[in-house]
């Protein structure tokens, strides 16, 4: 289970967290499946006057210096409320990108934070605002679409400055464990950047569940599309389609209309036909190709280790996994340490991981048969506890997968990766 919620504190120390009348306590209870991050400027829209039928929740305070809305959006009613890039902000056409994907609504958390920038989003009261909301969202995809800006759009996308890539790493490096003990996987927008600034921040992302995104430099559609969420486009395709095991990799979108630019006349003046840049695959980004304004996905890896070996698609299926392993041993209650209860635990274990074995999705370490779990007991006087070890091989991504799920008496399961 994820870890209890920290309460939804205002700087006086009040915990008041609403929730709307027009939202359905089973819609309350389901975790979306994509949620974007967003700073607000304090004069921002309050959905809750404007409207109410769109939030799922909200803090009940109204401060303008620290409070939360998450809404939740299906249609263009409620879009236009959305900061927008004279406000300094990608969220609104995020959602809009989002939206055109495919999925039935889009969910985003709009936080006011002592009058931050939108790309402030490596300050920590922001996180301690947001906790109460995003530790109730096991395994859903985050979206934080400003965390690169300020955005220059009057020109096509520049390089971004040591300031902007040390934002980005201190937000990552302050949510690591949370998207971990969440079952969540970050996607975040890489800022263009120089060889040194792109080392360092691959070098600070190693391990983490996240995935970094863009589109592929285009001198033709830079100016067009260069400068908008890849983050957001990818994760409504992800979540589009329910099957977490559909390949992404190869998928293609037409995207929706971007910015006007102004060429000159030399392309329709020129003999020969376009040329278009090889096609690229990466081991570091999630990133999109564009032609003729289809957007084709060349390459979905996250920072898992090891490195190379993991796409978000198998990431969140092993995300997944790890959840019902974990809610299972969560059930699991015994008094005295013996073998016959570790036999228990490792039978609890078997039935979390039925779904997955009658879809083919996961056999025995070898590709065929069941996975193994074998259950022990671990003696040690300063902690002793049951323990199970489960591995197999994630289908159709070929990947191995082992881990040990671990109970004591008087604490919450372990799931340690081995």
């Amino acid at each position: 289970m994820a870890a209890a919620n920290l309460p939804a504190l205002n700087r006086d120390g009040r915990v008041s967290v609403a929730f709307a009348a027009g939202v359905s306590q089973a819609d309350r209870r389901r975790p979306p499946p994509l949620c974007l991050i967003a700073l607000v400027p304090p004069d921002a829209v309050w959905f809750a006057d404007r409207y109410p039928h769109l939030v799922v929740r909200d803090t009940r305070f109204r401060d303008r210096d620290f409070s939360v809305e998450h809404v939740r959006l299906s249609s263009q009613e409620g879009l236009d409320a959305l900061p927008k890039l004279r406000d300094g902000s990608r969220v609104y056409d995020a959602a809009c990108l989002a939206l055109h994907s495919g999925v039935p609504s889009v969910h985003v958390l709009l936080v006011r934070v002592g009058g931050a920038k939108p790309w402030e989003l490596n300050r920590p009261d922001l996180h301690q605002a947001l906790d109460p909301f995003l530790g109730d969202m096991l395994g859903t995809l985050l979206v934080y679409p400003d965390i690169g800006g300020p955005f220059d759009v009057r020109k096509s996308p520049s390089l971004a400055k040591e300031e902007q890539v040390r934002r980005l790493i201190e937000m990552a490096q302050l949510n690591a464990a949370r998207w971990v003990e969440r079952y969540q996987v970050a996607l975040l927008d890489a800022p263009r950047m120089g060889p040194e600034l792109e080392e360092t921040l691959f070098r600070s992302m190693v391990g983490g569940d996240v995935a970094l995104c863009r589109f592929l430099p285009s001198d033709y559609w830079d100016g067009v599309h260069g400068w908008r969420s890849a983050a957001a486009l990818l994760g409504g395709m992800l979540t589009a389609n329910e099957d977490i095991t559909t390949a992404m990799e190869d998928q293609k979108i037409r995207l929706p209309g971007g910015r006007r630019v102004s060429r000159g006349r030399m392309d329709a003046l020129e003999l020969s036909g376009p040329v278009f840049d090889p096609i690229l695959r990466s081991d570091e980004y999630a990133q999109f190709q564009i032609r003729g304004g289809v957007a084709t996905l060349r390459s979905e890896p996250v920072f898992r280790r090891p490195l190379g070996s993991w796409s978000i698609q198998a990431l969140r299926f092993v995300k997944a996994l790890h959840w019902r392993l974990t809610e299972a041993a969560s059930r699991f209650v015994f008094d005295k340490l013996h073998p016959f209860q570790a036999t228990l635990l490792a039978q609890a274990l078997v039935g979390a991981t039925k779904p997955f074995v009658s879809r083919g999705l996961l056999t025995g370490p070898d590709g065929v048969g069941i996975p193994e779990i074998r259950g022990g007991v671990d003696r040690n006087p300063a902690a002793p506890s049951l323990y199970a070890d489960v591995s197999g091989l994630l289908q159709p991504w070929s990947q191995k997968v082992s881990v040990r799920v671990g109970i004591r008496p008087s604490g919450r399961p372990t799931l340690e990766i081995r």
